[in-house]
Protein backbone atom coordinates (compact mmCIF):
# COMPACT_ATOMS: atom_id res chain seq x y z
CA UNK A 1 0.00 0.00 0.00
CA UNK A 2 1.32 3.32 -0.57
CA UNK A 3 2.82 5.16 1.97
CA UNK A 4 2.54 9.51 2.13
CA UNK A 5 4.80 11.74 4.53
CA UNK A 6 3.56 15.39 4.08
CA UNK A 7 5.27 18.03 6.59
CA UNK A 8 3.32 21.31 4.38
CA UNK A 9 1.08 23.15 6.32
CA UNK A 10 -2.61 23.63 4.21
CA UNK A 11 -1.75 26.55 2.33
CA UNK A 12 2.16 26.71 3.25
CA UNK A 13 4.22 28.76 0.42
CA UNK A 14 7.69 27.29 1.71
CA UNK A 15 9.42 25.79 -0.56
CA UNK A 16 9.55 22.26 -1.25
CA UNK A 17 13.22 20.82 -0.59
CA UNK A 18 12.39 17.61 -1.22
CA UNK A 19 9.47 15.98 -3.07
CA UNK A 20 9.14 11.89 -4.35
CA UNK A 21 6.07 11.02 -5.64
CA UNK A 22 5.49 7.40 -5.75
CA UNK A 23 8.76 6.06 -5.78
CA UNK A 24 8.85 1.91 -5.54
CA UNK A 25 12.11 -0.43 -5.51
CA UNK A 26 12.20 -4.36 -5.95
CA UNK A 27 15.63 -5.97 -4.83
CA UNK A 28 16.16 -9.02 -6.42
CA UNK A 29 12.87 -8.98 -8.71
CA UNK A 30 11.19 -12.47 -9.75
CA UNK A 31 13.70 -14.31 -7.63
CA UNK A 32 12.19 -16.68 -4.49
CA UNK A 33 14.68 -13.51 -2.51
CA UNK A 34 12.44 -10.59 -3.99
CA UNK A 35 12.01 -7.97 -1.56
CA UNK A 36 9.50 -4.82 -1.90
CA UNK A 37 11.69 -2.49 -0.33
CA UNK A 38 9.60 0.47 -1.25
CA UNK A 39 6.21 1.07 -3.14
CA UNK A 40 4.64 4.23 -4.13
CA UNK A 41 5.91 6.01 -1.71
CA UNK A 42 5.44 9.92 -1.51
CA UNK A 43 7.78 12.28 0.61
CA UNK A 44 7.23 16.23 0.94
CA UNK A 45 9.91 18.12 2.87
CA UNK A 46 9.68 21.91 3.34
CA UNK A 47 13.30 24.27 3.34
CA UNK A 48 14.02 24.28 6.48
CA UNK A 49 12.48 22.20 7.86
CA UNK A 50 13.34 18.51 10.21
CA UNK A 51 11.58 15.54 9.58
CA UNK A 52 12.33 12.16 12.02
CA UNK A 53 11.11 8.47 10.79
CA UNK A 54 10.89 6.27 12.95
CA UNK A 55 10.30 2.24 12.20
CA UNK A 56 11.82 -1.31 13.38
CA UNK A 57 14.68 -2.74 11.80
CA UNK A 58 14.23 -3.84 8.27
CA UNK A 59 11.26 -1.20 7.62
CA UNK A 60 12.49 0.22 4.75
CA UNK A 61 14.16 3.71 6.74
CA UNK A 62 18.19 3.36 5.32
CA UNK A 63 16.71 1.78 1.52
CA UNK A 64 14.84 5.50 1.61
CA UNK A 65 17.29 7.45 2.51
CA UNK A 66 19.38 5.39 -0.13
CA UNK A 67 17.04 6.04 -3.43
CA UNK A 68 16.87 9.66 -2.35
CA UNK A 69 20.73 10.00 -2.21
CA UNK A 70 21.10 7.96 -5.25
CA UNK A 71 22.90 4.88 -4.38
CA UNK A 72 20.58 2.77 -6.44
CA UNK A 73 17.92 4.16 -9.06
CA UNK A 74 14.64 3.20 -7.88
CA UNK A 75 12.25 1.21 -10.23
CA UNK A 76 9.54 3.84 -10.87
CA UNK A 77 8.64 7.53 -9.34
CA UNK A 78 10.03 11.12 -9.63
CA UNK A 79 12.92 12.30 -7.19
CA UNK A 80 12.92 16.27 -7.30
CA UNK A 81 15.64 17.92 -4.92
CA UNK A 82 15.84 21.69 -4.64
CA UNK A 83 14.05 22.12 -7.30
CA UNK A 84 15.87 19.80 -9.96
CA UNK A 85 14.93 16.51 -11.29
CA UNK A 86 17.31 13.92 -9.70
CA UNK A 87 15.64 11.27 -10.58
CA UNK A 88 18.34 9.75 -12.61
CA UNK A 89 21.33 11.77 -11.49
CA UNK A 90 24.08 9.11 -10.13
CA UNK A 91 24.77 9.59 -6.67
CA UNK A 92 28.23 11.33 -7.13
CA UNK A 93 26.41 14.08 -8.91
CA UNK A 94 23.27 14.24 -6.11
CA UNK A 95 26.56 14.78 -3.42
CA UNK A 96 26.55 18.22 -4.20
CA UNK A 97 23.30 18.38 -2.68
CA UNK A 98 23.18 16.11 0.07
CA UNK A 99 24.78 15.85 2.76
CA UNK A 100 24.90 12.04 4.74
CA UNK A 101 26.10 10.63 8.10
CA UNK A 102 25.32 7.14 8.57
CA UNK A 103 25.40 4.68 11.52
CA UNK A 104 28.56 3.58 11.74
CA UNK A 105 31.22 6.19 12.67
CA UNK A 106 34.09 4.53 10.64
CA UNK A 107 31.93 5.30 7.38
CA UNK A 108 32.05 9.09 6.05
CA UNK A 109 36.09 9.56 6.88
CA UNK A 110 39.57 8.41 5.84
CA UNK A 111 40.75 6.71 9.32
CA UNK A 112 44.70 7.21 7.93
CA UNK A 113 44.26 11.17 6.88
CA UNK A 114 43.88 14.02 9.38
CA UNK A 115 41.17 15.86 10.53
CA UNK A 116 42.37 18.38 8.18
CA UNK A 117 42.80 16.32 5.63
CA UNK A 118 39.50 15.19 6.28
CA UNK A 119 37.66 18.40 5.84
CA UNK A 120 39.88 19.56 2.90
CA UNK A 121 38.05 16.61 1.20
CA UNK A 122 34.66 17.75 2.28
CA UNK A 123 35.22 21.23 1.84
CA UNK A 124 35.59 20.05 -2.36
CA UNK A 125 32.75 17.64 -2.61
CA UNK A 126 31.37 17.67 -5.95
CA UNK A 127 33.68 19.78 -7.28
CA UNK A 128 36.31 19.14 -9.85
CA UNK A 129 39.45 17.83 -8.75
CA UNK A 130 43.09 18.71 -9.75
CA UNK A 131 46.59 18.67 -8.65
CA UNK A 132 47.72 21.27 -6.03
CA UNK A 133 48.17 21.99 -2.51
CA UNK A 134 45.31 20.44 -0.26
CA UNK A 135 46.14 22.58 2.91
CA UNK A 136 46.61 25.90 2.92
CA UNK A 137 46.78 28.17 5.49
CA UNK A 138 43.28 30.08 4.57
CA UNK A 139 41.92 26.65 4.82
CA UNK A 140 43.29 25.52 7.88
CA UNK A 141 41.88 29.06 9.67
CA UNK A 142 38.46 27.57 8.65
CA UNK A 143 38.84 24.46 9.62
CA UNK A 144 40.17 25.45 13.30
CA UNK A 145 37.26 27.88 13.55
CA UNK A 146 34.37 25.28 12.36
CA UNK A 147 35.87 22.65 14.41
CA UNK A 148 36.04 24.72 17.63
CA UNK A 149 32.73 25.68 17.28
CA UNK A 150 31.90 21.29 18.08
CA UNK A 151 33.86 22.15 21.80
CA UNK A 152 35.57 18.85 21.74
CA UNK A 153 39.16 20.64 21.95
CA UNK A 154 40.15 18.93 18.53
CA UNK A 155 40.75 22.58 17.15
CA UNK A 156 44.25 22.30 18.43
CA UNK A 157 44.42 18.53 16.94
CA UNK A 158 43.95 18.58 13.12
CA UNK A 159 46.98 16.78 12.45
CA UNK A 160 45.74 14.13 14.05
CA UNK A 161 45.07 10.53 12.02
CA UNK A 162 40.85 10.83 12.74
CA UNK A 163 41.12 7.61 13.34
CA UNK A 164 42.74 8.01 16.44
CA UNK A 165 39.74 9.70 17.81
CA UNK A 166 36.38 8.10 19.95
CA UNK A 167 33.64 7.39 17.81
CA UNK A 168 31.50 10.48 19.36
CA UNK A 169 34.20 12.72 18.12
CA UNK A 170 34.45 11.34 14.92
CA UNK A 171 30.63 11.38 14.39
CA UNK A 172 30.82 14.75 15.06
CA UNK A 173 33.29 15.70 12.87
CA UNK A 174 31.44 13.52 10.06
CA UNK A 175 28.37 15.73 10.71
CA UNK A 176 30.87 18.89 10.59
CA UNK A 177 32.00 17.27 7.18
CA UNK A 178 28.68 16.81 5.51
CA UNK A 179 27.58 20.28 6.51
CA UNK A 180 30.37 22.41 5.73
CA UNK A 181 28.92 23.01 2.07
CA UNK A 182 25.91 23.89 3.25
CA UNK A 183 23.75 21.01 1.76
CA UNK A 184 20.51 21.36 0.48
CA UNK A 185 19.31 18.27 2.10
CA UNK A 186 21.04 16.49 4.86
CA UNK A 187 20.61 12.58 5.66
CA UNK A 188 21.06 10.89 8.89
CA UNK A 189 20.79 7.25 9.31
CA UNK A 190 20.74 6.67 13.42
CA UNK A 191 23.98 8.30 13.26
CA UNK A 192 23.87 7.95 16.84
CA UNK A 193 23.12 4.71 17.70
CA UNK A 194 26.33 2.82 17.58
CA UNK A 195 27.88 4.93 20.30
CA UNK A 196 27.70 4.44 24.05
CA UNK A 197 25.26 6.91 25.80
CA UNK A 198 27.79 9.59 26.74
CA UNK A 199 29.54 9.74 23.35
CA UNK A 200 25.87 9.75 21.72
CA UNK A 201 25.22 12.57 23.83
CA UNK A 202 28.42 14.47 23.18
CA UNK A 203 28.02 14.08 19.39
CA UNK A 204 24.62 15.31 19.30
CA UNK A 205 25.49 18.50 21.41
CA UNK A 206 27.97 19.39 18.63
CA UNK A 207 25.76 18.12 15.83
CA UNK A 208 23.10 20.60 17.22
CA UNK A 209 25.68 23.39 16.42
CA UNK A 210 26.88 22.11 13.12
CA UNK A 211 23.56 21.86 11.94
CA UNK A 212 23.15 25.67 13.19
CA UNK A 213 26.07 26.79 10.97
CA UNK A 214 24.43 25.23 8.02
CA UNK A 215 21.77 27.55 8.31
CA UNK A 216 18.95 26.63 6.01
CA UNK A 217 19.74 23.27 5.36
CA UNK A 218 16.67 20.70 5.62
CA UNK A 219 16.72 17.33 7.41
CA UNK A 220 15.79 14.17 7.11
CA UNK A 221 16.45 11.75 10.31
CA UNK A 222 16.12 8.32 10.64
CA UNK A 223 15.83 6.30 13.77
CA UNK A 224 14.30 2.82 15.40
CA UNK A 225 13.90 3.89 19.05
CA UNK A 226 11.61 6.74 19.90
CA UNK A 227 13.38 7.37 23.14
CA UNK A 228 16.33 8.47 21.47
CA UNK A 229 14.30 11.16 19.51
CA UNK A 230 12.74 12.21 22.43
CA UNK A 231 15.96 13.27 24.22
CA UNK A 232 17.72 14.44 20.82
CA UNK A 233 18.85 18.21 20.91
CA UNK A 234 17.34 18.25 17.12
CA UNK A 235 13.69 17.67 18.76
CA UNK A 236 14.56 19.98 21.36
CA UNK A 237 15.64 23.03 19.00
CA UNK A 238 12.55 22.46 16.39
CA UNK A 239 8.87 21.11 16.10
CA UNK A 240 9.89 17.57 14.74
CA UNK A 241 7.43 15.55 13.01
CA UNK A 242 7.47 12.24 13.55
CA UNK A 243 6.23 9.74 11.10
CA UNK A 244 5.56 6.14 12.47
CA UNK A 245 5.22 4.01 8.99
CA UNK A 246 5.91 0.77 7.41
CA UNK A 247 7.21 0.95 4.20
CA UNK A 248 5.29 -1.43 2.00
CA UNK A 249 6.49 -4.69 1.68
CA UNK A 250 9.81 -4.28 3.54
CA UNK A 251 10.37 -6.81 6.42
Amino acid sequence: MPVHLENLKKGSLAQRMLETRGISKVFNSGTPNEVRSLEAVDVTIDQGSWVIVIGTNGSGKSTLLNAIAGTFFVDSGNINLAGREVTRWPEHERAKLIGRVFQNPFSGTAPNMSIAENLAMAARRGQRRGLGWTLRSNSLNEFMIGVARLNMGLEDRLDNFIGSLSGGQRQALTLLMATWLKPKLLLLDEHTAALDPKSARQADDADGDALHAAGGTSGRSLDHDVSRTHHSRFSRRRKTPLARRRFAGAL
